[in-house]
């Protein structure tokens, strides 16, 4: 392959000198949605991210990088022109989807303006199958583009349509996260804006986790560019589209909302420009719409005489910025309008609307972050530093200035103190000039009833989210059967036949006392929880304010109908408690309602808990009426949110903790509950869709061999049927790599029933696989089945 790259790369070098052509860059923007400058080369110790710092060593990181709305679609109606997005009239999040509004006159996407320079454009959707990802197609523009905005979303195009303009957005760290869990909550670093707090933990995690998988896939990109022959004529710009995901970030015109990663690497076979020194850092203030008349500059056209980027590279490059500037306007339905300037020591915010809340509300945020619902709650109850209590304050300050040398998490806010009233008046001048000078379209705002129809002028139509995306409406994940016989409360789990059982903390490393099954029944009174918990020393020591502490489950549960299922805030219709058998040792049960200030007036009615010691541990029986939720009325085909979280303490305090579903986003929303139908019984059909569920798995990887090991509890509920369980790898293509019938094992007692499978993987070239566990019975029939992602080699 080398010689054939090399090979390539001297024929063209040779025509072009035939020629007397300068050659022509490719460029490829790698855009990251809703990231900050989380990457181990901008000196983040919480992760590792291997593939963009190699990027970064070979070519160019600029550390101060500003986009110019902290909100996806102005900032790239801005970047995608080289506009201020205040400028043009698109910096209302989501507006002109459906008024036909054009851009004035003289302003072009740069992928027009690309073509028009002899470059063919992607925006790139289909990749090669061995890469297992597809890019997303992002546009996301606030005004009506005529005709087609790129020639092709084909990567199998580019190298045959050289020389090209083509970029591959990427939505790993667009919430909601979906990325493999390899970092420990315990230890991630968290800014002291937001409460220390489980909840904010694991989210920040589940954040960096989406950032270590963009960079596994930006390899991957990079290494398909190597492979094609590409690398040494292309120009790679990886950048972010706005600020982090997160409360303070996106949307909001703070370092977290604005400040995001630029890397740039130019290609061996051109020459370099000006002002690019492979493997340095670039300290120049730029801002994102510099990008759109850089690339232009660099592929030979000229500057468009109304772009208001700077070009910062080449032979044509500008002064540099003394300042950048930022505006973030509605987003989605909520009204704001800030505008900020920054110059590289100090950011000053003006608030044009300081009488609304920071978390002013949005159906988006309550949705989405179960940081933005846990402030209100600590708040309510008196639990927030005074950092953390400014986000809940009534009213916004009309002025902010920080001293980012001093103050990098943008904390104390100087605005009105002498000591700085030079500095605030310098920045407040430079703002109003930049105001004035770009002709800031926001200074009127939208009509209210615009701003309430998020900027729609007609109704009926549905959400242009700017790419094509799954339907957000989460899926019914298990169905409850009703009971066929009364439920007894005496701990035996006698009268759970037919029940939904769904076993947890499989792939434990002690699942011999830490292994457990929630069993799942209701009827016209009661929804039943039962337990079969594999507990070497099965107690709770804690306090009756403290019920989770020690053995015993956290209980999450949603009632409320329709459209309501699921808002993030919890009220009238939900219920978040903990109960144990245990007292101590002794079979004592308690209860305990969580202490929110919604659920202040709420009296718990008719519930119990009854348990059982075991010679493996213990059972228990929980039965809550419903007629704790007068407005939900049980029935076949009722969807609830649901789940239930089992803590374990081993004699004393809680240690380890797991749920059937979610995870510890419930704690802060409802939003996160799991989908639970009503059902009359577990029908053959709907028993299929329920894989993840009556499969639970749990993998791990040998250190020193390539192998993959793998381990399924069955659920009672499908156990007896089971004929033979089979495990399937499979490529990116769906081709079958390695397969295994494995072992059954009962476990003595419990009768909790485990399969073992391990796949050898040394032979196998890296890559993203994908594991097909299959459960069929006698007559060769899939009773239910379930898939899960494997890396290899990463």
């Amino acid at each position: 392959m080398g010689r054939i790259v090399l090979a390539s790369t001297l024929t063209l070098a040779l025509a072009w000198t035939a020629s007397g052509a300068e050659p022509k860059p490719n460029f490829l923007w790698l855009i990251a949605e809703d990231f900050g400058i989380e990457l181990s080369c901008y000196g983040n110790q919480d992760l590792e991210t291997p593939n963009l710092d190699r990027l970064a060593a070979e070519g160019v990181r600029y550390q101060n990088f500003f986009v110019t709305c902290p909100v996806c679609s102005p900032s790239r109606s801005a970047f995608m022109t080289g506009m201020y997005q205040t400028t043009i009239g698109a910096h209302n999040h989501r507006s002109h989807r459906d008024d036909g509004y054009e851009l004035p006159e003289g302003v072009r996407l740069i992928t027009h303006w690309m073509k028009d320079a002899g470059y063919f454009t992607a925006n790139l959707r289909e990749l090669p199958p061995s890469l297992g990802f597809r890019g997303v197609g992002k546009t996301d523009f606030n005004f009506t583009v005529h005709g087609k905005t790129c020639d092709s979303d084909r990567w199998s195009d580019l190298k045959a349509r050289q020389p090209f303009f083509a970029q591959l957005n990427f939505q790993e760290t667009h919430r909601k996260f979906t990325a493999p869990k390899r970092t420990d909550p315990s230890k991630v670093h968290i800014p002291k804006y937001y409460p220390d707090h489980p909840v904010t933990r694991a989210d920040w995690a589940a954040y960096l986790d989406s950032a270590i998988e963009l960079d596994r896939k930006v390899g991957l990109v990079l290494g398909q560019l190597e492979a094609d022959g590409l690398a040494d004529r292309t120009v790679v710009v990886f950048f972010g589209d706005n600020g982090q995901a997160h409360v303070r970030g996106k949307q909001f015109c703070y370092d977290s909302g604005l400040h995001v990663p630029l890397i740039i690497r130019w290609p061996k076979a051109i020459p370099r420009p000006k002002h690019f020194e492979p493997g340095s850092v670039d300290q120049r203030l730029i801002s994102a719409i510099d990008l759109a008349p850089t690339m232009l500059t660099l592929a030979g056209a000229s500057r468009p005489a109304k772009m208001e980027g700077r070009v910062f590279l080449g032979d044509a490059a500008e002064p540099p910025r003394q300042y950048v500037f930022g505006a973030r306007d509605r987003c989605d339905e909520t009204v704001f309008r800030f505008r900020t300037v920054r110059d590289h020591r100090y950011r000053y915010i003006r608030n044009f609307t300081p009488d609304r809340p920071f978390l002013q509300s949005n159906k988006y945020k309550e949705n989405s972050y179960p940081v933005w619902n846990l402030l209100k709650e600590l708040h309510a109850a008196g639990k927030l530093t005074p950092e953390q209590a400014v986000l809940c304050a009534p009213t916004m300050p009309a002025e902010e200035l920080y001293d980012l040398e001093l103050d990098p998490q943008e904390t104390v806010n100087l605005a009105g103190v002498e000591a700085y009233a030079r500095e605030q008046a310098r920045l407040k001048a430079a703002l109003e000039e930049w105001i004035e000078q770009t002709n800031d379209q926001g200074k009127a705002l939208e009509p209210p009833e615009l701003a309430a129809a998020r900027g729609f002028t007609r109704k009926g139509l549905p959400p242009l989210l700017g790419y094509t995306v799954a339907d957000e409406t989460p899926p019914v994940v298990a169905a409850i059967p009703r009971a066929a016989k009364p439920i007894v409360l005496d701990g035996n789990l006698d009268e759970w036949e037919g029940a939904l059982v769904a076993p947890v903390h499989v792939g434990h490393p002690d699942f011999a006392n830490r292994g457990a099954e929630f069993l799942l029944l209701w009827d016209a009174q009661n929804l039943y929880v039962g337990q079969r918990c594999l507990d070497q020393k099965p107690a709770h020591t804690g306090p009756d304010h403290q019920i989770w502490n020690g053995d015993s489950v956290e209980f999450y549960l949603d009632t409320r109908p329709g459209r309501q299922l699921g808002t993030p805030q919890f009220g009238p219709g939900t219920l978040h408690m903990f109960w144990t058998p245990f007292t101590g040792t002794e079979l004592k049960p308690r209860l305990q309602v969580r202490d929110l200030p919604a659920f202040k007036d709420f009296k718990l009615q008719g519930a119990e808990v009854v348990g059982r010691k075991t010679p493996w541990g213990y059972t228990a029986e929980f039965k809550l009426p419903w007629a704790n939720f007068p407005n939900f009325k049980p029935a076949a085909g009722e969807i609830i949110g649901l789940d239930c979280e089992l803590c374990s303490g081993d004699g004393g305090q809680r240690t380890d903790r797991t749920f059937i579903w979610s995870g510890p986003a419930s704690v802060g929303s409802p939003a996160s509950f799991a989908r639970v139908e009503l059902v009359e019984r577990l029908e053959p059909e709907r028993i299929k869709k329920f894989g993840s569920t009556l499969l639970p798995l749990g993998l791990t990887k040998s250190a020193n061999y390539g192998w993959l090991y793998g381990t399924v509890c069955l659920s009672p509920t499908i156990a007896g049927q089971v004929a033979n369980v089979e495990g399937k790898l499979l490529d990116a293509e769906g081709k079958v790599r390695k397969s295994t019938a494995g072992r059954r094992e009962t476990l003595s007692g419990s009768g909790l029933t485990l399969w073992h499978g391990a796949w050898e993987l040394f032979d196998l070239p890296a890559g993203t696989y994908t594991l097909e566990v299959t459960a069929r019975d006698g007559k060769g029939g899939v009773l239910t089945s379930r898939r899960v992602r494997v890396l290899h080699g990463e």
